[in-house]
C-alpha cells in the first residue's frame, strides 16, 4: 500500500522542483530548499515530513559554510540535499516512499525473536518499504550484506541478548549504526527481554521490550517506535 500525496500538494511540490536554480547559485539554492521543506512539511506525507525535518538540520551545515567557508560541511549538505530531492521526485511520481529497516541479531536468537515474522509484519505497514535481515539473503557474504544495507536503512533494530553481545558480526553492525546515528542518518531501536542485555552505548536509547506472549502488541509498539521523530 502506497501513501499518495494529495493532488494540490503534488502540484505545489512539482512546481517548486521544476524551478530549482542552477548549480553555483548558492543563495538561490538555499531559498529553493526552504520552499521545498515547507511544502513537504505541509503535505501530510509521513516520510516527506520526516525528510523535511532532517533537511532543516542540514540548513545548519549550510549556515556553517556561509560563516566560515567549511567545504566539508558544504559537501555533506550537498549530498543530503541531492538525496532529499530524489525522494521528493519519487513522491511526485507516485513511487513507493517507504523507508528501509535493518534487523541486527545473533542467528542463534532468530527463532526466539521470530525474525522472519518480525520482518514480514513490519513490511505490511505502508510507511515501511523493506526490512533487511541476513538470513533472508544469506547467499551474500555477511560483511558485504552489512555494508550494502545498513546505509540504505532509516532504522536499525538491534535485538539485545548475550549472544548478540558476543557476536563479532553483530558488534560490527552496531558500531556502523552508532556512527550513522552520530551523523543523524539512522535511528537505533534496541529490542530486549532482559534490560541487562542492552549494550552500554545503547542503554540511553529508548527501546521496546520483546513479548512473545503478546507478539501482535510487540509489533504495534515497534512500528510506532519506528515512526517516532
Amino acid at each position: 500500500m502506497e501513501e499518495k500525496l494529495p493532488e494540490d500538494s503534488m502540484k505545489k511540490i512539482s512546481s517548486i522542483l521544476q524551478r530549482r536554480p542552477a548549480q553555483g547559485r548558492f543563495r538561490d539554492q538555499l531559498f529553493w530548499l526552504v520552499d521545498i521543506i515547507y511544502a513537504c512539511k505541509a503535505s501530510g506525507n509521513v516520510l516527506l515530513v520526516e525528510e523535511a525535518k532532517l533537511m532543516e538540520k542540514v540548513l545548519g551545515s549550510l549556515s556553517e559554510f556561509l560563516k566560515n567557508g567549511n567545504q566539508e560541511a558544504l559537501n555533506d549538505a550537498t549530498t543530503r540535499i541531492t538525496q532529499f530531492a530524489r525522494i521528493v521526485k519519487a513522491a511526485v511520481a507516485g513511487d513507493n516512499l517507504g523507508f528501509n529497516i535493518f534487523l541486527s541479531y545473533s542467528t542463534i536468537d532468530a527463532d526466539f525473536f521470530k525474525i522472519p515474522e518480525v520482518a514480514k509484519r513490519l513490511e505490511e505497514f505502508p510507511e515501511i518499504n523493506k526490512v533487511f535481515y541476513w538470513e533472508k539473503d544469506s547467499g551474500q557474504d555477511i560483511m558485504e550484506y552489512m555494508e550494502d544495507n545498513i546505509e540504505k536503512s532509516r532504522v536499525f533494530i538491534h535485538f539485545c541478548t548475550q549472544n548478540s553481545i558476543k557476536s563479532k558480526s553483530v558488534k560490527l553492525e552496531r558500531r556502523a549504526a552508532l556512527q550513522l546515528k552520530q551523523e543523524e542518518r539512522i535511528r537505533i531501536i534496541p529490542i530486549f527481554q532482559d534490560p541487562s542485555d542492552i549494550p552500554l552505548l545503547l542503554k540511553p536509547i529508548l527501546g521496546v521490550e520483546f513479548n512473545r506472549e503478546d507478539f501482535d502488541g510487540f509489533i504495534e509498539k515497534l512500528y510506532q517506535e519506528t515512526l517516532r521523530r
